[in-house]
């Protein structure tokens, strides 16, 4: 998996597996999860967005499945 690292208040960092397109994303509150059929292009977006918080909030949470982790 590829490491990504965010500027953001909630996100520390996230990981990404190309191949598998998982997305995985870590909270500075410790918590990790994990997202299945995530598409490149849409984490690169993720990772350049000036607020990756409202990012994940708008445009991943509810979008892409988690799996458990």
């Amino acid at each position: 998996m590829e490491r990504i690292a965010v500027t953001s208040r909630i996100i520390v960092a996230m990981n990404y597996d190309e191949q598998q397109r998982l997305l995985q994303i870590f909270f500075r509150n410790g918590q990790a999860r994990l997202f299945a059929d995530v598409p490149r292009d849409l984490v690169a977006e993720f990772a350049r967005s000036p607020s990756p918080g409202n990012f994940y909030l708008e445009r991943v949470r509810e979008q892409y499945q988690r799996l458990a982790a």
